[in-house]
This record gives C-alpha cells, sequence and structure tokens, in this order.
C-alpha cells in the first residue's frame, strides 16, 4: 500500500525520491510539435507538465486501483451455478469477406462465433488460435458467454481444414462433456499426431481446476471427453486455473507406451498455470504438469495424483509455456516478484528451460525452487527499485527456426508503487543473441483537446497489449524465413485520427497490429494496422447491436507460412461488459473474427524513443539525471542536436552536439543536471527537445519539471488502510475514501468471498466561474481533482480520554464520546491543471479543506467525518492564478460510490453494481440497497431486495437534520468521468436540492424506463437496478465568504445475513441511524419514525409490534402473555414462542429482536402513560405493520 509522508526534512527527502525521475518513466510530449524556435523560458509553468500529462492521457490509475480492477475480474470467475455447453452450429458469415460491422481492411476475415464475454485474460493472453503444420488445420477457441447477464460462460471452438472453407468450417461446444464454468482457453496441437488440443479451466463447481481436450480424429474437431490435469497443491485447496498449453515431443526412453521402444517419439501437451485463488490481491503459485500419449491414452508420469509441480510464485497472472517443434525444448515463462520478496514493486520476467521435453521435471522429487535446480531460471529483466518500468505480466514465447527462444512482453512505461501505473506500456523482445529490445514504443504523444479523455477500455491494459509472435517457416517465400511477426492490440496512437477513434462515451476502439524483425528481433519494423476499422463516434447500441468497430484481444499462431493466421475479438462499443465500464445495455455480442494477413518483408525506417520520457523533481540543490535515446527501428539513426533554455538544466553529457545509433546498437545515455539554487519557490518547466531523423517522432520532446518547495513543502498522496477491528478502510490525504479497493471499502469477510461496501469516495468541491465554466474538483475513479496540502495523519487504536465536541456552523454540537478509535486527518484543495486554460498546477481557487475521521468499532462501525472549510493562500510552490472563481457560490460535500452488496448468498457476494436507494428528507439519510439481478424492469415496489445497506448521514437536529442538498444518483452521469459524465451535472445536484436526476439523462434513455434516480413519485423511474452513489452537499459557501464552516456527516453499512427478506437489514439500518445520533450527543428520532419513513421493507407485515395475544389491539394481556413468554410458563404449546403467538417480533416492544423484561415494562408504560416516553411500540421483521394509536 501507500507509504507515509512526514513533516519537515525528512518528508521533503522522501518526496524527493518519489518524485525523481527513477520514477516518472516515460510520458510523452508537447501538445504542439516543437520547432527549432530558442524563446526564453518564463520562471513559472506555462505548458503543460507531468501531473497535466497524467490527467490528460488514456488512463493514469493509482497501484490499488490497478490491482482492483485485476481483483474484480478475478471475482467474475466465482458462480453459483454449472452450466453445460451449447450444442449446435454457429451461423457462418461468407469468407474472403469482411464480417466486422464497417470493417474497411482488404484482407481475409470470417467469423468463428460470437461472445458476450468480451475479455480474453487478466494479464496473459494465452494462444487462441493454431495451425497444424502438416494438414494447415486452423483451430480458434473462446470464452463464450451466450447472453448479456453473463449467466453462462463455456468454451467454444471453431475449425478451418486447411485453413479454408473448402472441407468444411466446424463450429460448436467443445467438449460436450463439459461441467461447471468454463473459461480463459488456449490452444495447441499434437506435433506427432496432428491434433488440435484445448486447454481451459473450471473456475467453480465439480470438479474445478485445469482441464484440456484433444481430438479424437485429427481434422475432425471432435471431442470425446475432456481431461484433468495434475493441477493441485499439496497443503492448497485451490487448484490451478488461467493455464497455457503447448504441444510438443519426447523420446521414449520410459517406455510409457510399453511397446518395448524406447527410442521413439511420443506426444506430450505441457500446462503451465496460475492457484486459483478467486480473492485477488495474493501472492499465487505458478504450477507445472504434462500428459504423454500411451498408445492412445493419456498418462501424467511422474505426477502423484492430482498433485503439480509448484515452479514459482507471483502477483501476476502470466505462467506461459512454450515448445519447440523441432526439438525436445520447452520453456516455462512467466514473471515474479522474487527479488524483492513479492513486493508489488519489482516484478522481473524469468524463464527456465528443459532440453529433454520436460522429463527432468517430471522426475521423482524434482523441485523448481531449490538449487540447483533453481539456478537454471533466468532473470531476462533484472529491475530494482530505482528502475520505473516494470513488466505488466502480458507475456508470450516462441521457438524460431534455429530452435532458438524468443520472450515478448508487455512493460509499463511509468510504474511507481507510490503513485501508480500509466496507461502508456511499450513492446519488447528477448533473444538469447541480442538480449532485451524495444520493438514498439507505446508512449504516444498528447492529442488535440477533443480527444485528451479518451479512456481504454478495461482497467487492466494500457497502450499495446498481447505481443504475440509467429515465426516464417520459408513457405511460399523463402527469403523470409525466420522472419518474425508480432501482433498485437493497440489503443490510440502518435495522431490525432488514432485517438479521435473512441465511441460517444469516449471510450477508445483498438485496433490489431503487426511488427516485423528479418534478423531474428535486432530491431523491429514500423507498425502496420492490420484491421484498419475506425469508427469515430460511434454510437451506443440498439438492443445490443453496436456500431463500432474495434477490436477487443488478439492472438496470432506460431507459424507463419506466408500468412499470419490471427484470432481476435471485435468489440462493437468499447468498454469491457465484465469488467463493468459497460452496463447491460450497452453490452454488444461481439464476434470472433479468423484474418487471414499476408506477411511481407519490411522496409528500413528510423524510428526512435527515449526512456524516460518526463521528469518531475524536486532536487533540494544539485541533481543529476539520465535519459535514454533509443534506436527502435530497422535502420540507422542519426540525432542531430539535443538542446534546452533553462539555466537551471545543464545538458552535462558531451554527446549532446549530434550522433548516430546503428540499427541494433546499444541505446545512448544522455545525462542532465536540474539545480534549484537561487530560484524562489515554484514551479519551474524546461522541455529537452532531441532532434533527430525519425519517421515516427523527428522532434521529441522530454519534460522537465522542477519544484522548488523551500518554505511550504509539496506533499504527495498518500493513503493508509485503517482496521476498527471489524472493517477496512483506506483513507487518503486528499479527501478520498476506498481508494477502488475490494479489500478496503468498509470491507468485512463473508463466508469465502469479500462484502466491500464502499468502493470509491472522495470530497467534492464544485463551482461556476462568471463565464459559465464548471470547475468540479473530486479524488475518485483515478481523476485526481484534488491535491494534498499535508501529509496524512493517522492514530490507530487512539485512546480519547476526553470528549471532543465540534460546534457545525449549522448550529449543532458533535461530541466523539471518550474511546478508542481509528483517527485520521487530511488537508487538500482543488487540483486541476489545465483547466480553463490554466497549466500544472492549475489555478488556486482558494478553498482549502480539512477532514478528521473517527472511525467507530462495532456495533454502529461508524465512519464521522468532520470537514473544516476555509479560504487560504496557496503554498509558497503554487502560482496564485485565477480563472474567474473569486466572488463565485461553492458547493463542497461527498459523493461516495457505495455498492450494497446484492447478492442474496452470503458464500457468493460477487455483484455489487445492483443498487436501490433512496433519500429521507426530514433526516439528513441516504440509502443504498443491494438488489437481486433481474432480467426485467421492475417497479420498486417488486424489486427483489436484500438485507446489505449502506448509509450516509447528516449529523445535525431539528431544521437543519437535512444538509443543503441530497440525492442517490447514477455513477455514470455524476461520478464516472469518460463514461457520459459532465461536470455541470454534479454542479446542478450539488446546488439544487429540488433537482430529479433524471433530468440528466440522455435522449436515448428508454421512456419511462431509463434508470435515473428512485423516487416516489410514480414508477417511472423504476427500471433494472444499477450502479449508483450518494451525493450529499455539506456547505454552500457564498462568494466572497472568509468565514470558517465546519460541517459533520456519517457512513456506515449494515451486512444482514439473518434474513434475505430485506426487512431485517433495514431495521438494523435505521435502529444504526439512532444510535449513532445517540452516541454523538444528536437529537433522538425515534426508530419507528425512521425506519416508516425510509420505506425499504419489502417483507410482507403480519402482524403489529408488541400484540403478543394477536388480539389487534394493547391491553394487559399482551403484557401477561409477553411476561409468560420470558418465563417459559406452560399452558400453551409448544412453549414458550406460543404465548406470543408464534412470532417473537409480537413481544419485542422496543425493536431489539430479543424478547426481555425490557419489553414488558416498556409496555406497560405505554399502557398507563407513564412520562419520559415515547413508549410506542417499535416495527421489526414480520411485525412492520406502523404503529398507530
Amino acid at each position: 500500500m501507500s507509504k507515509k509522508l512526514v513533516a519537515g526534512l525528512i518528508g521533503w527527502l522522501i518526496l524527493s525520491l518519489i518524485l525523481m525521475s527513477s520514477v516518472w518513466a516515460a510520458v510523452n510530449k508537447d501538445k504542439a510539435p516543437a520547432t527549432n524556435d530558442k524563446s526564453a523560458q518564463l520562471s513559472k509553468s506555462v505548458i503543460p507538465t507531468k501531473t497535466q500529462l497524467l490527467q490528460s492521457r488514456p488512463r493514469w490509475v493509482t497501484w490499488e486501483k490497478m490491482n482492483q480492477d485485476l481483483d474484480r475480474a478475478i471475482r467474475q470467475e466465482l458462480s453459483g451455478s454449472a452450466f453445460e455447453a451449447a450444442a449446435g452450429i454457429i451461423e457462418e458469415s461468407p469468407f474472403f469477406a469482411p464480417s466486422v460491422a464497417t470493417e474497411t481492411a482488404p484482407e481475409n476475415f470470417d467469423t468463428a462465433g460470437n461472445s458476450w464475454y468480451d475479455i480474453g485474460s487478466n494479464h496473459r493472453l494465452g494462444r487462441i488460435i493454431a495451425i497444424v503444420p502438416a494438414s494447415r488445420n486452423v483451430g480458434i477457441d473462446w470464452a463464450n458467454s451466450e447472453n448479456a447477464a453473463l449467466t453462462t460462460r463455456n468454451i467454444f471452438g471453431a475449425l478451418w481444414i486447411g485453413a479454408s472453407k473448402t472441407g468444411g468450417n466446424f463450429l460448436g461446444d467443445v467438449p460436450t462433456t463439459l461441467v461447471g464454468r468454463g473459461g480463459f482457453p488456449c490452444i495447441t496441437y499434437t506435433v506427432r499426431g496432428g491434433k488440435l488440443a484445448l486447454a481451459y479451466h473450471h473456475a467453480t463447481g465439480t470438479p474445478d481446476g485445469t482441464w484440456w481436450a484433444v481430438e479424437k480424429v485429427a481434422g475432425n474437431f471432435d471431442w470425446d471427453d475432456e481431461f484433468h490435469v495434475p493441477d493441485s497443491i499439496v497443503g492448497k485447496t485451490e487448484r490451478a486455473i488461467w493455464t497455457t498449453a503447448a504441444g510438443g515431443y519426447i523420446i521414449d526412453a520410459a517406455d510409457y507406451d510399453n511397446d518395448a521402444n524406447a527410442t521413439e517419439s511420443l506426444d506430450v501437451v505441457h500446462f503451465f498455470g496460475n492457484e486459483g485463488n478467486l480473492t485477488g490481491n495474493s501472492v499465487d503459485r505458478y504450477v507445472y504438469s504434462r500428459a504423454v500419449d500411451s498408445a492412445g491414452a493419456w498418462i501424467y508420469p511422474g505426477f502423484t495424483g492430482t498433485v503439480a509441480a509448484t515452479v514459482d510464485t507471483g502477483i501476476r497472472i502470466s505462467p506461459t509455456v512454450v515448445t519447440s517443434k523441432k526439438s525436445r525444448r520447452v520453456a516455462l515463462i512467466y514473471t515474479s516478484e522474487r527479488q524483492c520478496g513479492f513486493d508489488d514493486a519489482c516484478s522481473d520476467v524469468f524463464y527456465i528451460e528443459s532440453f529433454n521435453g520436460g522429463e527432468d521435471w517430471a522426475a521423482a522429487g524434482y523441485n523448481f525452487l531449490s538449487p540447483p535446480i533453481s539456478n537454471n531460471r533466468v532473470n531476462l529483466t533484472n529491475f530494482d527499485s530505482s528502475d520505473a518500468t516494470r513488466p505488466t505480466g502480458d507475456l508470450m514465447g516462441v521457438y524460431d527456426n534455429n530452435d532458438s527462444l524468443v520472450i515478448s512482453w508487455n512493460q509499463w512505461v511509468t510504474f511507481d508503487f507510490l503513485a501508480g501505473v500509466s496507461a502508456e506500456a511499450d513492446l519488447y523482445v528477448w533473444t538469447k543473441a541480442f538480449g532485451p529490445r524495444k520493438a514498439v514504443d507505446g508512449n504516444f504523444t498528447v492529442m488535440a483537446d477533443s480527444a485528451e479523455n479518451a479512456i481504454i477500455p478495461d482497467g487492466r491494459r494500457q497502450t499495446l497489449n498481447y505481443p504475440h509472435i509467429g515465426v516464417h517457416n520459408g513457405t511460399g517465400t523463402p527469403a523470409r524465413t525466420n522472419f518474425l511477426y508480432m501482433t498485437y492490440v493497440q489503443f490510440g496512437g502518435d495522431s490525432t485520427t488514432q485517438y479521435a477513434d473512441t465511441n460517444e462515451e469516449a471510450y477508445l476502439n483498438g485496433e490489431v497490429y503487426v511488427v516485423c524483425s528479418t534478423n531474428n528481433g535486432k530491431t523491429w519494423s514500423s507498425p502496420r494496422n492490420m484491421t484498419v476499422s475506425r469508427t469515430p463516434g460511434c454510437l451506443k447500441p440498439v438492443a445490443n447491436v453496436g456500431t463500432c468497430s474495434g477490436t477487443m484481444f488478439a492472438s496470432c499462431a506460431e507459424m507463419v507460412d506466408d500468412t499470419i493466421h490471427v484470432a481476435y475479438m471485435t468489440d462493437e462499443y468499447a468498454g469491457s461488459l465484465v469488467n463493468s465500464e459497460n452496463t447491460s445495455l450497452t453490452a454488444s455480442n461481439n464476434e470472433i473474427i479468423y484474418m487471414k494477413y499476408p506477411a511481407f518483408t519490411p522496409t528500413p525506417v528510423q524510428r526512435i524513443s527515449v526512456t524516460p520520457g518526463s521528469f518531475i523533481q524536486i532536487p533540494g540543490s544539485i541533481l543529476t539525471d539520465t535519459f535514454y535515446v533509443q534506436n527502435i527501428g530497422n535502420a540507422n539513426l542519426t540525432v542531430d542536436s539535443i538542446e534546452n533554455d533553462s539555466g537551471w538544466l545543464v545538458l552535462t553529457d558531451t554527446d549532446t552536439s549530434g550522433f548516430t545509433i546503428i540499427e541494433g546498437d546499444p541505446d545512448q545515455p544522455i545525462t542532465f543536471t536540474v539545480n534549484d539554487a537561487t530560484k524562489p519557490d515554484g514551479v519551474y518547466f524546461d522541455t529537452v527537445v532531441v532532434y533527430n531523423t525519425s519517421a515516427n517522432k523527428p522532434v521529441l520532446s522530454i519534460e522537465v519539471i522542477m519544484i522548488v518547495d523551500n518554505g511550504d513543502a509539496f506533499v504527495a498522496d498518500s493513503f493508509r488502510t485503517l482496521n476498527n477491528g471489524t472493517m477496512l478502510l483506506s483513507i487518503g490525504n486528499t479527501g478520498n475514501l476506498g481508494n477502488g479497493l475490494d479489500t478496503a471499502g468498509m470491507y468485512q469477510k463473508l463466508g469465502t468471498d469479500t462484502t466491500s461496501m464502499l468502493f470509491d469516495g472522495t470530497t467534492f468541491i464544485v463551482m461556476r466561474n462568471a463565464t459559465g465554466d464548471t470547475v468540479v474538483g473530486q479524488y475518485m475513479h483515478s481523476q485526481n481533482g484534488l491535491h494534498a496540502l499535508l501529509p496524512l495523519h493517522v492514530k490507530e487504536d487512539s485512546a480519547l480520554g476526553v470528549a471532543k465536541a465540534y460546534t457545525t456552523s449549522a448550529g449543532n454540537t458533535v461530541t466523539i464520546p471518550t474511546g478508542t478509535y481509528d483517527y485520521a486527518r487530511a488537508k487538500f484543495t482543488s487540483f486541476l491543471p489545465d483547466k480553463l486554460g490554466v497549466p500544472y498546477p492549475g489555478a488556486w481557487y482558494g478553498i482549502v479543506v480539512e477532514e478528521e475521521f473517527w472511525w467507530f468499532s462495532a456495533p454502529t462501525n461508524a465512519l464521522v467525518m468532520i470537514q473544516k472549510i476555509s479560504r487560504e493562500n496557496p503554498p509558497s510552490w503554487w502560482p496564485d492564478v485565477d480563472k474567474g472563481t473569486d466572488g463565485v457560490t461553492s458547493y463542497i460535500g461527498h459523493g461516495i460510490d457505495f455498492d450494497a452488496v446484492a447478492d442474496t448468498n452470503p458464500s457468493s457476494l460477487g455483484t455489487t453494481a445492483a443498487n436501490y436507494g433512496r433519500q429521507v428528507p426530514g433526516y439528513g439519510l441516504l440509502w443504498q440497497q443491494g438488489i437481486d439481478p433481474s432480467s426485467n424492469y421492475l417497479v420498486d415496489s417488486l424489486v427483489d431486495r436484500n438485507g446489505h445497506f449502506t448509509a450516509l448521514m447528516n449529523l445535525g437536529n431539528g431544521g437543519t437534520i437535512d444538509p443543503p442538498a441530497m440525492h442517490i444518483t447514477s455513477n455514470r452521469y455524476a461520478l464516472y468521468p469518460g463514461t457520459g459524465y459532465v461536470a455541470d451535472t454534479l454542479y446542478r445536484m450539488a446546488a439544487d436540492n429540488s433537482v430529479d436526476t433524471a433530468d440528466f439523462w440522455t435522449a436515448d434513455s428508454i421512456p419511462g424506463k431509463q434508470f435515473k434516480y428512485f423516487a416516489t413519485d410514480s414508477s417511472k423511474h423504476d427500471s433494472l437496478p444499477v450502479d449508483i452513489s450518494s451525493l450529499m452537499t455539506m456547505w454552500i459557501l457564498a462568494g466572497g465568504d472568509a468565514t470558517v464552516r465546519t460541517t459533520a456527516a456519517a457512513a456506515f453499512v449494515i451486512v444482514d445475513t439473518s434474513t434475505q427478506s430485506g426487512n431485517s437489514g433495514c431495521f438494523k439500518m435505521t435502529s444504526n441511524y439512532q444510535k449513532i445520533r445517540n452516541l454523538l450527543g444528536l437529537d433522538s428520532v425515534a426508530t419507528k419514525l425512521v425506519h416508516t419513513a425510509v420505506q425499504c421493507s419489502t417483507a410482507a407485515c403480519i402482524a403489529k409490534p408488541g400484540d403478543a395475544n394477536a388480539s389487534n389491539t394493547y391491553t394487559l394481556g399482551d403484557i401477561i402473555a409477553t411476561v409468560n413468554y420470558i418465563f417459559s410458563k406452560p399452558g400453551c404449546t409448544p412453549v414458550p414462542l406460543c404465548w406470543l403467538s408464534g412470532l417473537l417480533c409480537r413481544g419485542d416492544w422496543n425493536g431489539s429482536g430479543t424478547v426481555t423484561l425490557g419489553d414488558a415494562i416498556q409496555g406497560v408504560n405505554y399502557i398507563f402513560t407513564k412520562p419520559g416516553g415515547p413508549w410506542f411500540p417499535v416495527p421489526s421483521g414480520l411485525c412492520c405493520t406502523p404503529y398507530t394509536p
């Protein structure tokens, strides 16, 4: 998790290390092309800088958020049901004709099938296409969900005999005996038998683990049975899943087929997968096994039962196995964090190779992790803590025609465990002859304003993805023998046209590209777009039929026979249904495409890259750093000069006057120094310009930003996960709660799954300037619009010996009683670089929020949030720039993306996006409740709600119990920038409590059925439950008002496992609301009144509370019956519940869930109207008929 920064010199030194160049790797460049005009530089920032660039790029996310994306996808593997594959023939499209909507590429296409399940992998994508050399039979497999609810997911495949439709194209289910949820497949073939083989996993059900199937007759695509491979780990319950497979062969020295022939060769299929830990966020084992063909029966010699061999451990889902088809070589490739004790910050690429078909690995007692065996493990990258780049886990390998191993992988341009990871990624290729070489630069130039908010679909992807390599076998054009062709999926690019290719919600459409190496991976050609299918501005699907022509994932076959054989999934509406960027209404049934692309001989092209590509530094005097100029083309590259202008940045390298990098030569280091001596506090910039002869970036710019903070310290974002003994919660020094972490958002464990109820939350500061521009500062969903002014201050398990009272500006006193708490304090302000035309760090709007967090333990589990709002001058390093916001009214409040658990099964609580909710005027309360997913539109009275709740409450009394505004609203239009969000939406809701959020939905909404906001006026706002949030404006700060203002709010959640009717949990929620008010010294509000106002009951109310004898009146008879119950008196059957007419709640006067003498005393006081009440009975459970005198 993030580190805590401390004040003073120590904090300043840590920040210097965090923000130095080794942290900020290559992020491009000037918006406009640089020229040779050397105009004077200004002392304050006047161009876009690093942080501004990050915010305007496709995605820049915290490390925790990136992990959360993966964890959510992992938990998608959980399923409460077992499904069978569907049989039948999928409709074919004409071969040699485009089958993707508006596809314009001239190459050969055919449709393999369709699927709503729109991801192919979590990190590494297994090969999903294979071609058998002798027959040229082409097979493709994929995970198929047949509806937008994703209620089934199994493995489907397609076959092209002879890579042609001639002879038949068989499409259908594999295998017919599939039991359980199938997913994440790959395909290979047996080297001797020429049979296609599929491998995949069952993530849940019985049995789970790694399974595979092989053709009964080569070329028939017939699957008689599936086989369970050794995949278990000693001492672990999770079997290996997310597997890869590769066919090879061995010499049968052990006579596995019992034919007394020890020199023949046998087919073998190797499997390499990942421990199936479905909770995510863990260090998992990488597991190997193999199957040997013993006279037509597949056996697993060397493996005992289902126990496989543990190869290594790591954090990413990366294990990949590749085999030679010329020899018995087999390699296991993966990423691991072994070098630093499995800290996320040090992933490296490793491989282990066998030269005898894995015979040594299958030997009894073989241990991959112990010397001398572990000495065979090769680390290809060897990163250390100073490196600002890491592999993502997306990798692949192949053996070339010289029987030499080739490994490709995707690598973040910028990686910082504290700050996060960039969306930009480069592609690297390693060979034994040349080592790691950058093949493709994914650090794209920032585009025009209209494209700056473009988003890559699915938080686990980057600009470049899925680098799969095929090797030319000399067929057709012998001169191309051993040429390497690497295909990959790209989002965005270095042109406005590429970056403008988005759907209407700003998600980028992907394209399949290819590069070629003619010299065994030493250098690579310019990229070619294989699909050429841009559909800029494509609209939302109509009846789930999309108009976009993007790509989700792609793979190529290992063999290139003058044709590059590619399989990819189209994307008819960018964004992932599986990863919750798309809703079921915007989902599409995407096609799986087989594409035949002609191999080519590339022409020489000069291409340049640089790493790192930008710097933010706090030097503290003089700091020396280095960047590297790289020739990534297949021609010699000449650098004419490297220049800059400022006096505080000095290029100290003697090569800046020009040099040539020969094709394939090492990177050229360039050193420089920055010096903040004599500089007043402020933000300074310079641009180092590399003038060169490349085709891609002839004027390459490297941003260098220097922050001088001798007065007020520059403070980095930081987070801390607190534990109140019952739940975990991440709190940041920028007003953030939850940080998008599945295990740190009011998180507690239930069964085998999490019940994290708060996905992300923020304080917001919103205003509109004199020209009508809306400015929103918030810190959630990767939008870092608030800047820390102080390090996060945390005290865990801190004892409060004297009660602490806060007087709010509304005139209420909130008192934190004595006790032990987790406590945190943060101070921050709006941080909006490049908004309204002001560069880094953006305009100073003058509003500062200081928040204190008091986290109560059970039974309330309340988070009390005290806000102090003030107007202050900026820190010494921040330029004081105002853009017309002086004198305008500002609105400050909380926006929380609660995710009340939606699944009614406590052991499978994976779905959290389906919520129902209301505001409760007169009680200052917003609540959300989990909903069981439904395929039909329902009025709110019929929605199947459960007992799980979230709540946000204003802490006020009497006429100030309600805040200025509060709303339940859709995330997509209020809090999720890039998916329909408009800043003015949040402004309008924050500014006006009377505004119905239905007003903000677009014209394409389904009339009368599109979800907006559950209101009580009619059913027109009712529909499918979706992902909603709670918004509460805490204070309206008038323009020019410099008075310090104080507000108070509280958040809590209810996870109710006693019943799934919803009523029990609702009563617990309203009861908790009252308990919190009482604890904090606020006015008492009768729980019964709150419960009635909330209207969240769903169970039928069949009785009155306190009416023990079921007479429908309140008399002494009820009290006598209640006492008889308490003392189990005889006289009726069954004792004692018979005294309460069969319902416990009939005797529960105080709504506590139990019946004691306290209930009897309350009943007596009610009947005799004793003073000190109210004494009326409180509705609970099935006794929820509202009290009437």
